[in-house]
């Protein structure tokens, strides 16, 4: 079974946790998440300046924080929800942080939230939002936090995490000649190599002259099209070793490719 990829195992904590985990660079900036969107509490207080800045403040010191202690740091957001960050490593040095936020402690923090953020934003929707989120024990919230830095962990030993090392589209190329059967997306890639998608994708084009997907669908397609001349695999097992689950889809991407179906290239060998 292939090792799943950053963004899976940022899907698998937040369904075992119930927060949204994310995966941030050294400096900060979100590279993936699950959820992708952040809570609509967060998202309404976020189109308000002021809030924006405080939120964008408590944010940076949390890593600093994580960064000079090396260590997990759960605490509360300005506006009460319970967050925690936890610093990832790469051959002893800071490659990003990993992040879980945000809940309520039980019984009060919702109360709590609507106090700090009055005058912040529409207060019918920031109630409607706070009672969507679960509500946890302070107990629960530090077990939650210590499963996520058992996870930093696992990301830093795996080398999950790859730190920019000035040839990052280099490095991107070659994951994807040597794992282009697996998953990929370009979230999976920028929580890879810690980057963001437009840093990634801008330095890639300049690069290579092509988009990266379109990199990646010339690898497939030239690895489908040997398979299908050296060997009596069927169809949907070509589109598999490709990395595409759908056949129909394969397919589709075979004929706009090559300009023929993959039972007319094999026909023709």
């Amino acid at each position: 079974m292939n090792k799943p990829d950053v963004k899976e195992l940022l899907n698998r904590l937040y369904r075992v946790t119930g927060f949204r985990i994310s995966i941030h660079d050294r400096n900060g900036r979100e590279l993936a998440a699950s959820p992708e969107s952040p809570h609509a509490f967060c998202r309404c207080l976020q189109q308000d300046a002021f809030s924006r800045r405080r939120c964008e403040e408590s944010d940076r010191e949390a890593f600093r924080r994580a960064a000079e202690t090396g260590t997990l740091t759960v605490y509360r957001c300005p506006f009460g929800l319970y967050e925690a960050v936890c610093p990832l490593y790469r051959y002893g040095s800071p490659a990003g942080f990993l992040m879980m936020g945000q809940v309520p402690e039980a019984g009060v923090g919702v109360e709590e939230a609507l106090r700090r953020a009055e005058g912040h934003g529409d207060p019918d929707v920031l109630k409607k939002a706070l009672t969507e989120l679960p509500g946890y024990t302070r107990e629960r919230i530090e077990a939650c936090a210590e499963i996520m830095a058992v996870f930093a962990d696992y990301i830093t030993l795996t080398d999950a995490v790859q730190s920019p090392s000035g040839d990052t589209p280099s490095d991107v190329r070659a994951y994807l000649t040597d794992h282009y059967a697996e998953p990929i997306t370009i979230a999976s890639l920028c929580a890879r190599f810690a980057i963001s998608r437009t840093a990634l994708l801008n330095r890639y084009r300049d690069r290579y002259g092509e988009p990266l997907g379109q990199t990646l669908i010339r690898i497939r397609m030239t690895e489908a099209q040997k398979l299908l001349s050296h060997t009596a695999l069927p169809i949907s097992e070509v589109a598999a070793h490709c990395g595409y689950t759908d056949p129909g889809y394969f397919a589709k991407a075979f004929r706009k490719h090559f300009g023929v179906a993959p039972t007319s290239a094999r026909q023709s060998t």
